[in-house]
């Protein structure tokens, strides 16, 4: 959610606490309901763990041009080339500011997040 509704299009990165070397990083994006199933690995879910979440959204830069269509579907390319640009608040896209941490054992979940304007 955020500012109290629904956040379509966001990134969610689950990056393991370093007392949890084994565990692998996981990834998932919201719908247009704010839904979104994390996975790792290829397969829907987490490896039980302690993980620092971070969210991001980007939009591409209106004054990108013509971008090859091959990019416009691969997100790590747009942002490496600076033809995006991140709409949340940094205290939710940064690793080192972000106050999201989840704990991830059987039977746990759904982990909920709650953002606003003002990355508080």
């Amino acid at each position: 959610m955020f500012d109290g509704k629904p956040l379509a299009d966001a990134e969610l990165t689950f990056v393991p606490e370093q007392s949890n070397v084994d565990v692998t990083p996981g990834t998932g994006i919201t719908d247009a309901d704010g839904e979104y199933r994390a996975r790792y690995l290829g397969k829907f879910g987490l490896s039980p763990g302690t993980y620092k979440v971070t969210l991001s959204k980007s939009t591409v830069a209106p004054d990108m041009g013509n971008i090859p269509p091959e990019m416009l579907d691969d997100p790590e390319q747009l942002r490496l080339s600076g033809a995006t640009t991140q709409t949340l608040p940094d205290t939710y896209a940064d690793l080192s500011k972000t106050a999201f941490t989840i704990e991830v054992a059987e039977g746990n979940g759904p982990y909920d997040f709650e953002l606003d304007s003002k990355g508080r």
